[in-house]
């Protein structure tokens, strides 16, 4: 529970430090940045792929999948953060 509250109180500070800037941003004129957050937990499998020439890091697996169509879905809805049903294998 604890790196879930966590991860809730994360996202929570982003959205907040992105409402400050925007302000800072409004005084200058300038387009407010909007983001959206989606929190999604379930197996993964997370790890470098590649070669000694190019690592990447990455991650695999349904949960992976899910927060991609969720995050096109929940793209139009005014609430800024989304938390849907975090287990990480490395």
């Amino acid at each position: 529970m604890k790196n879930k509250l966590g991860t809730l109180k994360a996202a929570d500070a982003m959205i907040h430090a992105v409402n400050q800037l925007n302000e800072e941003r409004k005084l200058d004129k300038k387009e407010p940045i909007d983001i959206g957050i989606g929190i999604h937990t379930g197996e993964i499998v997370a790890g470098n792929i590649g070669s000694s020439k190019r690592i990447q890091f990455t991650v695999i697996g349904d949960t992976v999948l899910a927060i991609f169509f969720y995050r096109i879905f929940v793209k139009n809805l005014p609430q800024r953060l989304i938390s849907l049903p975090l287990k990480i294998y490395r």
